[in-house]
């Protein structure tokens, strides 16, 4: 194999080859609007707003998920970093905060009973 070749080999198949794990995050991760959906109607008989966001994002404080409401709705954010590890417990874990949104502390009681109910 001459220089060139060796050359356009790694131009071609090194990008290629680093991209493999980008794209499988993003096929191998869960479809966060099904789960939530699954989720809704199994643990919390459909009371949780329908119209609730569900996005990827980068958070960088580095956790795995947050929730935030806008005053119309709810926006469950999940990061990109942590794609391939987001389960359906992470999902559920963000449910119970919309569930318990008017709690004062962010795992307190209301949601501790919240996540034993979603077991």
């Amino acid at each position: 194999m001459t220089k060139t070749h060796k050359l356009a080999f790694a131009l071609l198949v090194v990008p290629f080859i680093l991209f493999i794990p980008l794209v499988a995050r993003w096929f191998l991760s869960p479809n966060l609007a099904v789960v939530y959906a699954e989720s809704n109607a199994r643990y919390f008989n459909n009371e949780l707003p329908t119209t609730t966001v569900l996005d990827w994002n980068e958070h960088e404080d580095g956790t795995v998920a947050s929730t935030q409401f806008d005053g119309e709705r709810f926006h469950l954010s999940f990061n990109r970093a942590y794609a391939n590890e987001i389960q359906i417990e992470d999902v559920k874990h963000e449910m119970c905060h919309i569930a318990t949104w008017d709690e004062v502390e962010d795992h307190g009681p209301r949601w501790q009973e919240c996540m034993a109910r979603a077991k």
